[in-house]
């Protein structure tokens, strides 16, 4: 049997050491506290398309809510959602949930749908910009009707090659006298005008999915805002994934989550 001294010394280190293991289960600093509601943005809506029709199965819709302030980088993703809708038909509703911290209230944020097979080919997109109101802490976003990605009538080689002029890039209207220009040509080539430098590089296309390469470009130096409008251009660009053939004389050149190059004849 231990001294009585020691066992006073062994009960007051056990007493610590059942303070210390105490004092860690019910301590808030090991779990990080959530942020309050009014620090976060929720913002739930509905996308649907037209077509009467089942997505294949493996089908996922994808929802993002971007930050489309800036037209000379690519957007950041603030939030997503994701839903397996194989088999199921539209309305689908999403729930998107961000922090409030850096938002500007004169930011331009935008929500965006796609639904992609089960390999990552895109099916449906949204074509249009719907935005949120960054100063709301629950909103409902105005329905999303997303647009079919399938080539109809001609090959889409043939019905891309020619001249386009840019419309707008990412939702931002082009802007300058010299408007950005994409020349398809039937040998594969691309190239064109970033409204201040040249460009030309290959692509390929195969159903309604298209590849663009690296691009060669000149590099004159670009005033004003041209060279932050040429920067999201050639970003857009080298994103463009499928190529959506409405009708009439416009196409979106489309990226991997609904961000767009509308292009014109």
């Amino acid at each position: 049997m231990l001294p009585f001294t020691s066992r006073i010394v062994a009960a007051a280190l056990l007493t610590a050491l059942c303070g210390c293991v105490a004092a860690g289960e019910s301590g808030h600093h090991a779990v990080p506290e959530a942020q309050p509601a009014a620090e976060r943005i929720t913002v739930t809506g509905t996308a649907q398309y037209r077509e009467r029709m089942m997505p294949p199965p493996g089908a996922v819709l994808r929802v993002t809510l971007i930050d489309g302030s800036f037209a000379d980088r690519a957007a950041p993703v603030l939030a997503r959602y994701e839903q397996a809708v194989g088999g199921k038909a539209p309305p689908y509703q999403f729930h998107l949930e961000t922090s409030r911290a850096g938002l500007e209230p004169n930011g331009r944020y935008m929500v965006r749908a796609v639904v992609t097979n089960d390999q990552g080919r895109l099916l449906w997109s949204s074509d249009a910009v719907t935005l949120i109101d960054p100063a709301l802490a629950v909103q409902q976003a105005a329905p999303i009707m997303m647009v079919r990605v399938n080539a109809v009538g001609p090959a889409l080689s043939e019905a891309l090659t020619g001249t386009w002029q840019v419309r707008s890039i990412g939702g931002h209207p082009v802007s300058g006298g010299q408007v950005p220009t994409i020349v398809f040509s039937d040998a594969g080539i691309v190239s064109g005008s970033t409204g201040c430098n040249t460009y030309r590089g290959r692509y390929t296309v195969s159903g309604n999915a298209i590849s663009l390469g690296p691009v060669a470009m000149t590099r004159r130096a670009c005033v004003n805002d041209t060279g932050a409008q040429e920067r999201a251009f050639i970003t857009a660009l080298a994103g463009v994934r499928a190529v959506n053939p409405a009708s009439g004389p416009e196409r979106h050149l489309l990226g991997p989550d609904g961000t767009d190059i509308l292009i014109s004849r």
